[in-house]
């Protein structure tokens, strides 16, 4: 069993099959469908429609990774079980960590 040790040489890997990648830009369009007036993030995934691309999903992710970052929470973008804070003000999440582009990454 391979051990691969970073989130990006995973994504790769799972990435390099095209039946993959529609998959992914499938899940990736229903979990980040709240970036509708996003202005980077709303074009991204209407590519995505159309568009199974390796570049692109990975363009999507590294954006969801960088917003995630800026604004110090995780969202259900990047953990899909999560409520928003703003949802859950009492819900403390992973004992209050605040999001890294490492950690981001993982998730």
């Amino acid at each position: 069993m391979d051990f691969i040790e970073r989130p990006d040489e995973a994504l790769r890997k799972f990435l390099s099959s095209k039946q993959r990648r529609v998959h992914a830009g499938y899940i990736l369009r229903q979990i980040t469908k709240q970036y509708t007036t996003d202005k980077r993030i709303s074009p991204l995934r209407e590519n995505l429609k159309n568009n199974a691309d390796e570049g692109l999903i990975s363009k999507l992710i590294n954006e969801l990774v960088s917003r995630t970052v800026k604004e110090q929470e995780f969202t259900a973008s990047i953990i899909p079980t999560v409520v928003s804070s703003d949802k859950a003000r009492s819900m403390k999440m992973l004992g209050g960590e605040k999001p890294s582009e490492e950690s981001a990454a993982i998730y």
